[in-house]
């Protein structure tokens, strides 16, 4: 068989392009297939504790201020802040305490929280005291960081009970949070239905608490976990959330720092969640492996 060299250059040519296409095929892109849409999941998950952490982060913040309120945990009144909220104790001359926090139309808190509404507070005793319950009451219209908090039912509850410290720079609260709805402002619903086991320690980072006054609360952080946790997301699914470790936030980052957990709808479909990425709270987290947006 004669092959002129006009046929020799064609026949390599078509070799080289079906050895590139095979290369091309041997090293696909990664792709990513979510059982669970982020949206469905993911979203709630993270909106749920956010409130949570936002909620009981700005309420500490303004007891801490007060030390009628806090007990031994701040030795200062602390003159820097602002009018926002309004604060009115029902019961100014003992506890229990009923205290009532009014943004009003809206307003910017101290440590940088936009909200408005009204939410009232139960303490039956000092921030400090062991034992000590204090109980959250969103009242209609009460919004923070544009997200509108109530209960989707008469059954609702928000509550922290005091457990002591179980060292120098961690404090231990146990969580209780039942039928807590969030409705973001593009009406994305989410209600953290309830939280087994729930807990909240506050972590002093520098130990410098007392020393720095409000200031000194700038760098703690805070691990809010539970054994389980069961959420309804903007679709009326139910969602079960595993915490393999809680989830670490802090003052100033919208999204968890680090925790991981694992969630299953009711068709047993799951969505994997690791935070250690956000370590620096650059708003990337890991979903199924890949690198998404937190919020």
């Amino acid at each position: 068989m004669n092959i002129n060299f006009k046929t020799l250059i064609v026949l390599s040519c078509v070799c080289m392009v079906l050895s590139c296409a095979k290369d091309e095929n041997t090293n696909p892109e990664p792709t990513y297939q979510h059982e669970i849409p982020l949206d469905e999941a993911k979203e709630a998950y993270v909106e749920g504790m956010m409130a949570v952490k936002e909620v009981v982060q700005q309420i500490f913040f303004e007891v801490l201020q007060d030390p009628e309120l806090n007990g031994n945990f701040a030795q200062e009144s602390i003159d820097s802040r602002t009018d926002c909220p309004e604060i009115t104790d029902l019961n100014p001359d003992a506890f229990p305490k009923e205290l009532s926090f009014d943004f009003g139309s809206g307003c910017l808190t101290t440590n940088g929280t936009y909200a408005e509404g009204l939410i009232d507070v139960f303490m039956t005793d000092k921030l400090s005291a062991t034992g000590m319950e204090m109980r959250f009451t969103p009242n209609p219209g009460f919004k923070m960081q544009g997200n509108r908090i109530s209960f989707s039912s008469s059954n609702g509850m928000f509550t922290l009970n005091y457990r002591g410290s179980s060292s120098a720079d961690l404090k231990k609260y146990d969580l209780d949070v039942r039928d807590l709805q969030v409705i973001d402002e593009e009406g994305y619903d989410v209600i953290l239905n309830n939280m087994t086991d729930g807990h909240i320690t506050f972590q002093d980072v520098n130990e410098n608490n007392e020393e720095m006054g409000l200031i000194g609360f700038a760098d703690d952080v805070a691990y809010i976990g539970s054994t389980n946790m069961n959420i309804t997301n903007f679709k009326d699914e139910n969602l079960n959330v595993t915490q393999f470790t809680p989830a670490k936030v802090d003052l100033t980052c919208n999204c968890p720092k680090s925790g991981e957990a694992l969630i299953t709808d009711e068709r047993g479909r799951e969505q994997h969640i690791n935070f250690g990425n956000n370590f620096d709270c650059n708003g990337m987290i890991l979903v199924d492996l890949q690198e998404v947006e937190c919020r």
